[in-house]
Protein backbone atom coordinates (compact mmCIF):
# COMPACT_ATOMS: atom_id res chain seq x y z
CA UNK A 1 0.00 0.00 0.00
CA UNK A 2 1.39 3.38 -1.00
CA UNK A 3 0.14 6.79 0.26
CA UNK A 4 -0.99 9.47 -2.22
CA UNK A 5 -1.70 13.16 -1.56
CA UNK A 6 -4.11 14.84 -3.95
CA UNK A 7 -5.50 18.36 -3.78
CA UNK A 8 -9.07 18.91 -4.99
CA UNK A 9 -11.45 21.85 -4.66
CA UNK A 10 -12.41 20.35 -1.31
CA UNK A 11 -8.86 20.43 -0.02
CA UNK A 12 -6.11 17.83 0.23
CA UNK A 13 -7.05 14.16 0.25
CA UNK A 14 -4.79 11.43 1.57
CA UNK A 15 -5.42 7.83 0.60
CA UNK A 16 -3.60 4.54 0.22
CA UNK A 17 -3.67 2.49 -2.93
CA UNK A 18 -2.04 -0.69 -4.13
CA UNK A 19 1.14 -0.44 -6.13
CA UNK A 20 2.94 -3.03 -8.23
CA UNK A 21 6.71 -3.10 -8.67
CA UNK A 22 8.52 -4.59 -11.68
CA UNK A 23 9.91 -8.09 -11.11
CA UNK A 24 13.32 -7.29 -12.54
CA UNK A 25 14.02 -4.41 -10.12
CA UNK A 26 17.41 -4.25 -8.39
CA UNK A 27 18.43 -3.03 -4.94
CA UNK A 28 18.73 0.57 -6.17
CA UNK A 29 15.20 0.68 -7.59
CA UNK A 30 13.51 4.00 -6.68
CA UNK A 31 9.87 3.10 -7.36
CA UNK A 32 9.60 5.35 -10.40
CA UNK A 33 8.12 2.60 -12.58
CA UNK A 34 5.60 1.36 -10.04
CA UNK A 35 2.13 0.71 -11.43
CA UNK A 36 -0.86 2.07 -9.50
CA UNK A 37 -4.10 0.78 -11.07
CA UNK A 38 -6.20 3.43 -9.29
CA UNK A 39 -4.07 6.22 -10.72
CA UNK A 40 -4.51 4.87 -14.25
CA UNK A 41 -8.23 4.05 -14.09
CA UNK A 42 -9.04 7.45 -12.51
CA UNK A 43 -6.52 9.32 -14.71
CA UNK A 44 -5.00 11.03 -11.70
CA UNK A 45 -2.66 13.82 -12.71
CA UNK A 46 1.04 13.29 -12.05
CA UNK A 47 1.19 16.45 -9.97
CA UNK A 48 -0.83 16.80 -6.77
CA UNK A 49 -3.75 18.81 -8.19
CA UNK A 50 -6.98 17.43 -9.61
CA UNK A 51 -8.03 18.33 -13.15
CA UNK A 52 -11.10 20.12 -11.81
CA UNK A 53 -8.98 22.33 -9.56
CA UNK A 54 -6.57 22.99 -12.43
CA UNK A 55 -9.41 23.96 -14.75
CA UNK A 56 -10.91 26.34 -12.21
CA UNK A 57 -7.51 27.94 -11.58
CA UNK A 58 -6.84 28.21 -15.32
CA UNK A 59 -10.20 29.82 -16.05
CA UNK A 60 -9.81 32.30 -13.20
CA UNK A 61 -6.24 33.12 -14.24
CA UNK A 62 -7.47 33.98 -17.72
CA UNK A 63 -8.99 37.17 -16.36
CA UNK A 64 -7.40 37.85 -12.98
CA UNK A 65 -3.93 38.22 -11.55
CA UNK A 66 -2.41 35.15 -9.92
CA UNK A 67 -2.61 36.92 -6.54
CA UNK A 68 -6.35 37.42 -6.95
CA UNK A 69 -6.81 33.80 -8.01
CA UNK A 70 -4.90 32.63 -4.94
CA UNK A 71 -7.16 34.68 -2.64
CA UNK A 72 -10.33 33.51 -4.41
CA UNK A 73 -9.44 29.81 -4.23
CA UNK A 74 -8.52 30.18 -0.57
CA UNK A 75 -11.75 32.03 0.25
CA UNK A 76 -14.21 29.86 -1.67
CA UNK A 77 -12.61 26.42 -1.47
CA UNK A 78 -10.34 26.79 1.58
CA UNK A 79 -7.47 25.51 -0.56
CA UNK A 80 -4.10 27.19 -0.18
CA UNK A 81 -2.35 27.82 -3.49
CA UNK A 82 0.60 30.18 -3.75
CA UNK A 83 1.39 32.22 -6.85
CA UNK A 84 4.22 29.85 -7.78
CA UNK A 85 1.86 26.88 -7.64
CA UNK A 86 -0.68 28.70 -9.81
CA UNK A 87 1.99 29.56 -12.38
CA UNK A 88 3.00 25.86 -12.55
CA UNK A 89 -0.63 24.87 -13.03
CA UNK A 90 -1.05 27.40 -15.87
CA UNK A 91 2.05 26.15 -17.69
CA UNK A 92 0.94 22.54 -17.30
CA UNK A 93 -2.63 23.32 -18.38
CA UNK A 94 -1.39 24.97 -21.57
CA UNK A 95 1.14 22.24 -22.42
CA UNK A 96 -1.27 20.38 -24.75
CA UNK A 97 -2.00 23.51 -26.81
CA UNK A 98 0.29 22.85 -29.78
CA UNK A 99 -0.84 19.27 -30.29
CA UNK A 100 -4.46 20.37 -29.98
CA UNK A 101 -3.95 23.23 -32.43
CA UNK A 102 -2.21 21.00 -34.99
CA UNK A 103 -5.03 18.44 -34.84
CA UNK A 104 -7.86 21.00 -34.79
CA UNK A 105 -10.42 20.34 -37.50
CA UNK A 106 -12.79 23.27 -38.08
CA UNK A 107 -16.06 23.03 -39.95
CA UNK A 108 -15.36 23.47 -43.66
CA UNK A 109 -16.36 26.88 -44.99
CA UNK A 110 -19.56 27.01 -47.02
CA UNK A 111 -19.29 27.15 -50.78
CA UNK A 112 -19.89 30.91 -51.06
CA UNK A 113 -17.83 31.87 -48.00
CA UNK A 114 -14.42 33.50 -48.19
CA UNK A 115 -11.53 32.81 -45.83
CA UNK A 116 -9.83 35.76 -44.13
CA UNK A 117 -6.53 35.94 -42.23
CA UNK A 118 -5.19 38.95 -40.38
CA UNK A 119 -2.44 39.71 -37.89
CA UNK A 120 -1.10 42.53 -35.74
CA UNK A 121 1.43 43.07 -33.00
CA UNK A 122 0.63 43.81 -29.36
CA UNK A 123 3.21 44.59 -26.67
CA UNK A 124 3.44 42.61 -23.43
CA UNK A 125 5.08 44.27 -20.38
CA UNK A 126 8.08 42.21 -19.30
CA UNK A 127 9.93 41.71 -16.03
CA UNK A 128 13.14 43.67 -15.45
CA UNK A 129 15.26 40.63 -16.26
CA UNK A 130 13.38 39.92 -19.48
CA UNK A 131 13.48 43.61 -20.45
CA UNK A 132 17.26 43.53 -20.48
CA UNK A 133 17.21 41.01 -23.31
CA UNK A 134 14.86 43.01 -25.55
CA UNK A 135 16.76 44.48 -28.48
CA UNK A 136 15.00 47.65 -29.55
CA UNK A 137 16.07 50.91 -31.13
CA UNK A 138 15.60 53.70 -28.66
CA UNK A 139 15.55 57.21 -30.06
CA UNK A 140 16.71 60.35 -28.33
CA UNK A 141 14.45 61.18 -25.39
CA UNK A 142 12.66 57.82 -25.55
CA UNK A 143 12.43 55.47 -22.60
CA UNK A 144 14.03 52.04 -22.72
CA UNK A 145 11.79 49.36 -24.22
CA UNK A 146 9.95 47.42 -21.50
CA UNK A 147 7.58 45.47 -23.71
CA UNK A 148 8.04 42.55 -26.07
CA UNK A 149 5.73 42.30 -29.04
CA UNK A 150 3.43 39.34 -29.33
CA UNK A 151 1.84 38.48 -32.65
CA UNK A 152 -1.94 38.17 -32.66
CA UNK A 153 -3.39 36.22 -35.59
CA UNK A 154 -6.98 35.57 -36.61
CA UNK A 155 -8.50 33.33 -39.26
CA UNK A 156 -12.18 33.03 -40.07
CA UNK A 157 -14.71 32.45 -42.82
CA UNK A 158 -17.47 34.87 -43.80
CA UNK A 159 -19.95 35.49 -46.56
CA UNK A 160 -18.97 38.26 -49.02
CA UNK A 161 -20.94 41.52 -48.86
CA UNK A 162 -20.98 43.93 -51.78
CA UNK A 163 -20.79 47.63 -50.77
CA UNK A 164 -20.31 50.88 -52.62
CA UNK A 165 -17.41 53.29 -52.14
CA UNK A 166 -19.84 55.93 -50.93
CA UNK A 167 -21.35 53.61 -48.30
CA UNK A 168 -17.96 52.69 -46.86
CA UNK A 169 -16.56 56.25 -46.93
CA UNK A 170 -19.69 57.58 -45.23
CA UNK A 171 -19.36 54.96 -42.50
CA UNK A 172 -15.66 55.40 -41.67
CA UNK A 173 -15.39 59.19 -42.23
CA UNK A 174 -18.81 60.68 -41.53
CA UNK A 175 -20.04 58.00 -39.14
CA UNK A 176 -23.16 57.48 -41.23
CA UNK A 177 -23.82 53.75 -41.57
CA UNK A 178 -26.31 52.71 -44.23
CA UNK A 179 -28.93 50.67 -42.39
CA UNK A 180 -29.42 48.53 -45.48
CA UNK A 181 -25.73 47.61 -45.65
CA UNK A 182 -25.11 44.14 -44.22
CA UNK A 183 -22.41 43.51 -41.62
CA UNK A 184 -19.82 40.75 -41.85
CA UNK A 185 -20.44 37.73 -39.62
CA UNK A 186 -17.42 35.63 -38.73
CA UNK A 187 -17.59 31.83 -38.65
CA UNK A 188 -15.05 29.28 -37.34
CA UNK A 189 -12.94 32.13 -35.99
CA UNK A 190 -9.58 31.24 -34.50
CA UNK A 191 -7.71 33.83 -32.42
CA UNK A 192 -4.14 33.01 -31.45
CA UNK A 193 -1.49 35.13 -29.74
CA UNK A 194 2.14 34.15 -29.24
CA UNK A 195 5.13 35.82 -27.68
CA UNK A 196 7.62 32.98 -28.12
CA UNK A 197 7.10 31.97 -31.75
CA UNK A 198 8.55 33.74 -34.75
CA UNK A 199 6.22 35.58 -37.13
CA UNK A 200 7.00 32.99 -39.79
CA UNK A 201 5.85 30.18 -37.49
CA UNK A 202 2.65 32.05 -36.65
CA UNK A 203 1.88 32.77 -40.30
CA UNK A 204 2.49 29.15 -41.26
CA UNK A 205 -0.03 28.03 -38.64
CA UNK A 206 -2.60 30.51 -39.97
CA UNK A 207 -1.94 29.25 -43.49
CA UNK A 208 -2.53 25.65 -42.39
CA UNK A 209 -5.72 26.59 -40.56
CA UNK A 210 -7.02 28.58 -43.54
CA UNK A 211 -6.46 25.54 -45.74
CA UNK A 212 -8.48 23.43 -43.31
CA UNK A 213 -11.35 25.91 -43.70
CA UNK A 214 -11.07 25.76 -47.48
CA UNK A 215 -8.29 24.24 -49.55
CA UNK A 216 -9.77 25.57 -52.78
CA UNK A 217 -9.97 29.29 -51.99
CA UNK A 218 -7.11 31.78 -51.84
CA UNK A 219 -7.36 33.51 -48.45
CA UNK A 220 -7.92 37.24 -48.04
CA UNK A 221 -5.11 38.76 -45.92
CA UNK A 222 -5.70 42.13 -44.22
CA UNK A 223 -2.82 43.97 -42.54
CA UNK A 224 -1.75 47.49 -41.72
CA UNK A 225 1.28 48.91 -43.51
CA UNK A 226 3.97 47.29 -41.35
CA UNK A 227 6.59 45.52 -43.47
CA UNK A 228 7.11 43.16 -40.51
CA UNK A 229 3.70 41.69 -41.40
CA UNK A 230 3.79 41.78 -45.20
CA UNK A 231 7.24 40.17 -45.49
CA UNK A 232 6.44 36.97 -43.54
CA UNK A 233 3.01 36.85 -45.22
CA UNK A 234 4.64 36.87 -48.66
CA UNK A 235 7.30 34.35 -47.70
CA UNK A 236 4.73 32.00 -46.12
CA UNK A 237 1.79 32.22 -48.51
CA UNK A 238 3.78 33.09 -51.62
CA UNK A 239 3.16 36.09 -53.88
CA UNK A 240 0.12 34.48 -55.49
CA UNK A 241 -0.99 32.54 -52.44
CA UNK A 242 -3.19 35.24 -50.92
CA UNK A 243 -5.12 38.39 -51.80
CA UNK A 244 -3.48 41.17 -49.81
CA UNK A 245 -5.53 44.14 -48.61
CA UNK A 246 -4.18 47.22 -46.83
CA UNK A 247 -6.38 48.02 -43.83
CA UNK A 248 -8.63 50.92 -44.89
CA UNK A 249 -8.66 52.41 -41.38
CA UNK A 250 -4.92 53.08 -41.55
CA UNK A 251 -5.45 54.62 -45.00
CA UNK A 252 -8.04 56.92 -43.44
CA UNK A 253 -5.59 57.92 -40.69
CA UNK A 254 -2.97 58.93 -43.25
CA UNK A 255 -5.55 61.02 -45.10
CA UNK A 256 -6.27 62.85 -41.84
CA UNK A 257 -2.53 63.40 -41.38
CA UNK A 258 -2.44 65.28 -44.70
CA UNK A 259 -5.76 67.00 -44.08
CA UNK A 260 -4.41 68.61 -40.91
CA UNK A 261 -1.61 70.10 -43.01
CA UNK A 262 -4.14 71.66 -45.39
CA UNK A 263 -7.15 72.68 -43.33
CA UNK A 264 -8.02 74.03 -39.93
CA UNK A 265 -8.39 71.33 -37.32
CA UNK A 266 -12.00 70.44 -36.65
CA UNK A 267 -13.31 72.30 -39.68
CA UNK A 268 -16.02 71.01 -41.97
CA UNK A 269 -13.68 71.53 -44.95
CA UNK A 270 -11.15 69.13 -43.43
CA UNK A 271 -13.70 66.39 -42.89
CA UNK A 272 -15.24 66.84 -46.32
CA UNK A 273 -11.81 66.69 -48.01
CA UNK A 274 -10.98 63.44 -46.22
CA UNK A 275 -14.34 61.99 -47.25
CA UNK A 276 -13.82 62.89 -50.90
CA UNK A 277 -10.27 61.49 -51.00
CA UNK A 278 -11.31 58.32 -49.21
CA UNK A 279 -14.18 57.82 -51.65
CA UNK A 280 -11.76 58.22 -54.58
CA UNK A 281 -9.42 55.64 -53.07
CA UNK A 282 -12.32 53.21 -52.60
CA UNK A 283 -13.21 53.76 -56.25
CA UNK A 284 -9.73 52.60 -57.25
CA UNK A 285 -8.30 56.09 -57.90
CA UNK A 286 -5.32 55.94 -55.49
CA UNK A 287 -2.87 57.41 -58.01
CA UNK A 288 -5.22 60.37 -58.59
CA UNK A 289 -5.17 61.06 -54.86
CA UNK A 290 -1.36 60.93 -54.86
CA UNK A 291 -1.28 63.45 -57.74
CA UNK A 292 -3.61 65.78 -55.85
CA UNK A 293 -1.47 65.56 -52.71
CA UNK A 294 1.60 66.55 -54.73
CA UNK A 295 -0.28 69.52 -56.17
CA UNK A 296 -0.28 71.17 -52.74
CA UNK A 297 3.54 71.28 -52.47
CA UNK A 298 3.73 74.86 -53.82
CA UNK A 299 0.98 76.06 -51.51
CA UNK A 300 2.14 74.93 -48.06
CA UNK A 301 5.21 75.22 -45.83
CA UNK A 302 8.04 72.67 -45.77
CA UNK A 303 6.86 71.16 -42.49
CA UNK A 304 3.44 70.53 -44.02
CA UNK A 305 5.01 69.07 -47.13
CA UNK A 306 6.63 66.48 -44.87
CA UNK A 307 3.18 65.42 -43.67
CA UNK A 308 1.93 65.15 -47.25
CA UNK A 309 5.00 63.11 -48.22
CA UNK A 310 4.36 60.61 -45.44
CA UNK A 311 0.92 59.92 -46.86
CA UNK A 312 2.23 59.75 -50.42
CA UNK A 313 4.98 57.32 -49.42
CA UNK A 314 2.55 55.13 -47.51
CA UNK A 315 0.17 54.90 -50.47
CA UNK A 316 2.95 54.43 -53.04
CA UNK A 317 4.55 51.59 -51.07
CA UNK A 318 1.25 49.71 -50.80
CA UNK A 319 -0.40 50.36 -54.17
CA UNK A 320 -0.66 46.65 -54.96
CA UNK A 321 -2.78 46.15 -51.83
CA UNK A 322 -5.11 49.12 -52.45
CA UNK A 323 -7.37 47.81 -55.24
CA UNK A 324 -10.44 48.69 -53.21
CA UNK A 325 -12.81 48.99 -56.17
CA UNK A 326 -12.16 45.30 -56.91
CA UNK A 327 -12.36 44.30 -53.23
CA UNK A 328 -15.74 46.01 -52.76
CA UNK A 329 -17.09 44.47 -55.96
CA UNK A 330 -16.09 41.00 -54.77
CA UNK A 331 -17.55 41.65 -51.32
CA UNK A 332 -14.28 41.33 -49.40
CA UNK A 333 -13.79 42.88 -45.95
CA UNK A 334 -11.20 45.70 -46.08
CA UNK A 335 -10.68 46.57 -42.40
CA UNK A 336 -8.64 44.77 -39.75
CA UNK A 337 -11.08 45.39 -36.90
CA UNK A 338 -11.34 41.68 -36.09
CA UNK A 339 -7.65 41.30 -35.29
CA UNK A 340 -7.48 44.64 -33.47
CA UNK A 341 -10.33 43.46 -31.27
CA UNK A 342 -8.45 40.19 -30.70
CA UNK A 343 -5.36 42.15 -29.58
CA UNK A 344 -7.40 43.55 -26.71
CA UNK A 345 -9.36 40.40 -25.99
CA UNK A 346 -6.44 37.96 -25.96
CA UNK A 347 -3.47 40.10 -24.90
CA UNK A 348 -4.17 43.55 -23.46
CA UNK A 349 -7.12 42.71 -21.19
CA UNK A 350 -4.95 40.25 -19.23
CA UNK A 351 -1.30 40.98 -19.83
CA UNK A 352 -1.68 44.71 -19.20
CA UNK A 353 -3.46 44.46 -15.87
CA UNK A 354 -2.07 47.03 -13.37
CA UNK A 355 1.38 45.94 -12.18
CA UNK A 356 1.52 42.87 -14.42
CA UNK A 357 5.02 41.90 -15.58
CA UNK A 358 5.80 38.73 -17.45
CA UNK A 359 8.51 36.27 -18.33
CA UNK A 360 8.30 34.89 -21.86
CA UNK A 361 7.31 31.41 -20.63
CA UNK A 362 4.68 32.77 -18.25
CA UNK A 363 3.13 35.07 -20.84
CA UNK A 364 3.15 32.35 -23.50
CA UNK A 365 1.24 29.97 -21.21
CA UNK A 366 -1.50 32.48 -20.41
CA UNK A 367 -1.74 33.59 -24.06
CA UNK A 368 -2.33 29.98 -25.11
CA UNK A 369 -5.18 29.60 -22.63
CA UNK A 370 -6.70 32.96 -23.57
CA UNK A 371 -6.46 32.06 -27.26
CA UNK A 372 -8.42 28.88 -26.58
CA UNK A 373 -11.04 30.76 -24.60
CA UNK A 374 -11.36 33.60 -27.14
CA UNK A 375 -11.81 31.04 -29.93
CA UNK A 376 -14.65 29.40 -27.96
CA UNK A 377 -12.75 26.10 -27.79
CA UNK A 378 -12.30 25.71 -24.04
CA UNK A 379 -14.45 22.62 -23.41
CA UNK A 380 -13.04 20.82 -26.42
CA UNK A 381 -9.49 21.70 -25.42
CA UNK A 382 -9.84 20.68 -21.79
CA UNK A 383 -11.24 17.27 -22.73
CA UNK A 384 -8.34 16.88 -25.17
CA UNK A 385 -5.87 17.97 -22.47
CA UNK A 386 -7.03 15.31 -20.03
CA UNK A 387 -6.91 12.56 -22.65
CA UNK A 388 -3.52 13.71 -23.83
CA UNK A 389 -2.13 13.67 -20.29
CA UNK A 390 -3.49 10.17 -19.74
CA UNK A 391 -1.85 8.98 -22.94
CA UNK A 392 1.51 10.47 -21.94
CA UNK A 393 1.38 9.43 -18.29
CA UNK A 394 -0.14 5.96 -18.47
CA UNK A 395 -0.08 4.55 -22.00
CA UNK A 396 2.69 2.06 -21.22
CA UNK A 397 0.83 0.84 -18.11
CA UNK A 398 -2.67 0.50 -19.56
CA UNK A 399 -2.36 -3.12 -20.67
CA UNK A 400 -0.87 -4.23 -17.36
CA UNK A 401 -3.55 -2.35 -15.41
CA UNK A 402 -6.34 -3.90 -17.47
CA UNK A 403 -4.96 -7.35 -16.71
CA UNK A 404 -4.78 -6.53 -12.98
CA UNK A 405 -8.32 -5.18 -12.93
CA UNK A 406 -9.59 -8.28 -14.76
CA UNK A 407 -7.95 -10.52 -12.15
CA UNK A 408 -9.48 -8.48 -9.34
CA UNK A 409 -12.91 -8.77 -10.97
CA UNK A 410 -12.48 -12.53 -11.43
CA UNK A 411 -11.67 -12.92 -7.75
CA UNK A 412 -14.93 -11.15 -7.01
Amino acid sequence: MHPKKYTTIFGQLKFKRYGYQPQDRDDKYDGRDNIYPLDVSANLHKNSYSYLLQEIVSLLSNNQSFQQVSKFVSKIFSVTLGVDAIERIIKDSSSSFQEFFDELKPITAKEKEIVVVSADGKGVPMTKEESKTIQAKVGKGQKKQKKKESLVSVCYSTLPISRSASQVASAIILGKVDTEMEQFKTENILKVASLAKTKEECFLEMKNYSQKLSNTQIPIAIFDGASSLWKPANSTFGNNGFIGILDIIHVRDYLYLSAHALYKEGSQELRQWVFEQCKMILEGKVEDVIIELKSYFDKVSKSKIDALNKTITYFTNHLEYMKYDQYLKEGYPIASGVVESACSEVVANRCELPGARWTIDGAEAILKLRSISASDLWDIYWDYNKKSKMQKNYSKYSEAVNNILEEVQMCG
